[in-house]
């Protein structure tokens, strides 16, 4: 008998109500995957539960790869979960057109990651809620930042006060069956305009680098620079998980 390899989510919510909109439909969405397979290691964080500390702006992380605040707060282990997960889940409520101040925070802290395309070959799903406005520039954001760290987009869970429960009920499936292809069904992640993009430009950004900057010395020794394109990076991952 062949025993398929855990598949781990994890799930960022930047909501200050313990019990809101945005943390109940992440355990919507939980329950909903576990009762398709419960071989998914589904574990949601609360950025109002962690420690995170505010990034000072030293620029640390971007000339020698770590921040000096990681050994201060929670960010540290929040990073090894990131890398250790199949699939992210960047959840939050609007505030003023954007995310929270505790979401803004975790990603600040984590900027540099869009440099080296950190996240690749895992996936993103957004989940936005509002009473009002600012859904869609929220996500956007999400989506930007999320795939700059080398993330694909798969799905997407916005909601409002005013909408239909059936219909969020509709979105939480929907989002829980596209999440099953790709990890259960084993649906192959490609590349998307985007992601192509970016990699064109980091790419370049990276070769004009000095040879002693940490950035080029990652892109080499990950064998980045050897890809001509984001989905050669991503055969490049597969390959490298055999």
């Amino acid at each position: 008998m062949v025993i398929s390899k855990q598949k781990n989510i994890l799930a960022l919510v930047g909501s200050n109500h313990i019990n809101g909109f945005t943390r109940n439909i992440i355990q919507l969405l939980k329950d909903n995957l576990h009762a398709r397979n419960e071989n998914i290691d589904f574990q949601i964080i609360d950025t109002t539960e962690i420690d995170i500390n505010v990034c000072r702006g030293c620029n640390t992380c971007f000339e020698k790869g770590l921040c000096p605040l990681d050994r201060q707060d929670d960010m540290g282990q929040l990073k090894a979960m990131l890398d250790n997960a199949d699939v992210i889940i960047l959840a939050c409520p609007v505030y003023l057109m954007h995310v929270s101040s505790p979401m803004k925070i975790l990603l600040d802290r984590l900027s540099y990651w869009c440099h080296l395309l950190k996240l690749r070959n895992k996936l993103l799903v957004t989940v936005i809620t509002t009473s009002r406005s600012g859904a869609n520039e929220t996500n956007n954001y999400l989506k930007y930042i999320g795939s700059g760290m080398g993330l694909l987009p798969i799905s997407e869970i916005i909601f409002t006060h005013s909408s239909d429960i059936d219909e969020l009920i509709h979105k939480i499936n929907k989002s829980a069956y596209i999440i099953n292809q790709y990890l259960i069904e084993k649906k192959e992640i490609h590349s998307n305009q985007f992601l192509e993009e970016t990699f064109a430009i980091e790419k370049l950004d990276k070769s004009l680098q000095l040879d002693s900057s940490f950035e080029k010395q990652y892109w080499q020794s990950h064998g980045l620079f050897n890809c001509s394109s984001f989905e050669d990076v991503l055969s490049l991952e597969k390959e490298r998980k055999k």
